[in-house]
């Protein structure tokens, strides 16, 4: 397909989109005047935070200058899922790798349910930023109860590096090899998408606020993940021990289970289960 018509495409892709979406499904109200159904190009303009020229050329396929932040913010007003936001970026010229795991929606149901059934077990769903995107009740419970976290500061590594209470579950030395061997996971996500910006902003802002992380990001130790047992400080359990191990979704290359079974030759599992009955 030429990038022409891959811009005329985009074009009537995003036409389509405003025709289905109803004024007050973004805030604005609605009028019996109004002859078109759907919103006007004017008011996804307004609400994307563009021209009215620039969106009008954009869906009529003109070739003109389309930044990924942009067509994000008229895929957000425009109520696109995932799906449809990829396409969109993908008709634009971007590579689905760099945005397909940003954080748009949640999980799928399917995938929830997976976490929810590890009633002893923390579990959580990392994208390729390692943001936090789904858990389970039991990991807010004994690591951190994410829910009360900002989307911006759900991160694990920020987390790691810069959350004091995060940081005591794992006691010296146990956090600096932690924090070692999750950085070196880290890096080699890195490697991946390496122009990224919101990967080059995460590393800017934690090097800026962790002495720690500034000094062993300029090692350039590279890891992959490997299953390895796991050991935390509870506040009101002690010590808990646990086999950790790392599942990509099938349906998402970039995304990652992590699972944190309770060590079978331990007391883990009974702690757990009295503390949650």
């Amino acid at each position: 397909m030429e990038n022409y018509t891959k811009n005329k495409e985009l074009g009537h892709f995003l036409k389509s989109r405003r025709q289905m979406i109803s004024p007050v499904q973004v805030g604005i109200p609605d009028s019996k005047r109004r002859r078109a159904s759907g919103l006007r190009r004017e008011e996804v303009a307004w609400l994307s935070n563009v021209s009215i020229s620039w969106y009008t050329r954009l869906e009529q396929g003109k070739e003109i200058q389309v930044s990924s932040q942009v067509l994000l913010s008229v895929a957000k007003t425009l109520h696109l899922n995932a799906d449809e936001t990829i396409y969109s970026l993908n008709l634009a010229g971007f590579s689905s790798g760099l945005y397909e795991n940003i954080p748009l929606e949640k999980v799928s149901h399917m995938v929830q349910h997976v976490l929810d059934s590890f009633v002893t077990a923390p579990a959580i769903v990392l994208d390729i930023y390692w943001n936090i995107i789904a858990w389970n009740s039991i990991s807010c419970s004994l690591f951190y109860d994410f829910e009360q976290l900002e989307p911006c500061d759900c991160n694990l590594l920020k987390l790691l590096f810069l959350n004091s209470d995060f940081k005591k579950l794992y006691q010296q030395p146990t956090w600096e090899m932690k924090a070692k061997i999750t950085l070196a996971n880290f890096r080699r996500s890195f490697i991946q998408t390496i122009n990224d910006e919101q990967f080059l902003s995460l590393i800017e802002q934690l090097s800026i606020l962790s002495p720690e992380f500034n000094t062993w990001w300029s090692d350039h130790n590279i890891a992959s993940e490997h299953e390895l047992t796991k050991t935390i400080v509870h506040p009101q359990l002690g010590e808990l021990i646990f086999e950790h191990t790392s599942y990509p979704l099938s349906d998402k290359d970039n995304l990652k289970m992590y699972v944190n079974l309770p060590k079978k030759d331990s007391t883990t599992e009974k702690k757990i289960t009295h503390f949650i009955s």
